[in-house]
């Protein structure tokens, strides 16, 4: 699930989805995804300020509703990138206490989903490899 300002969203990322986010941005999504896996590692010791700087410069926020808007529009119907655009500008722009990580500030989001996105891919590994 995607979290964007109190509203779940189901994604998947698919070939359709690289594809729709290359012709938008001209960037490779899974790529784009490995930055936040990456900033996530590299700045474990960083202040929380420094580390959502950090992430918020990895994708413009054009090109991170795009990304997001290219994985749910491959699970749900009727989701437009205006809604994305929007519930990405209001959230929060650094870390909330609530525990329901409904309103978190995007670029956490991405790199939830940056997380998530690599299990997937790992787990696939793991069934192409036992076939």
């Amino acid at each position: 699930m995607i979290k964007l300002c109190y509203k779940e969203y189901d994604y998947k990322i698919t070939l359709g989805a690289c594809k729709y986010f290359f012709e938008q941005t001209g960037k490779d999504l899974q790529h784009s995804l490995l930055l936040y896996l990456e900033a996530c590692t590299t700045s474990r010791d960083m202040e929380m300020i420094s580390r959502l700087r950090l992430f918020h410069g990895l994708l413009s926020f054009k090109d991170a509703s795009v990304l997001f808007y290219a994985v749910i529009k491959q699970a749900s119907d009727g989701v437009s990138l205006q809604e994305i655009q929007d519930s990405m500008y209001r959230v929060s722009w650094m870390p909330t206490e609530s525990e329901d990580g409904l309103c978190e500030p995007w670029p956490l989001v991405m790199l939830e989903l940056s997380t998530s996105a690599n299990k997937y891919f790992s787990e696939l590994s793991k069934k192409k490899a036992d076939t």
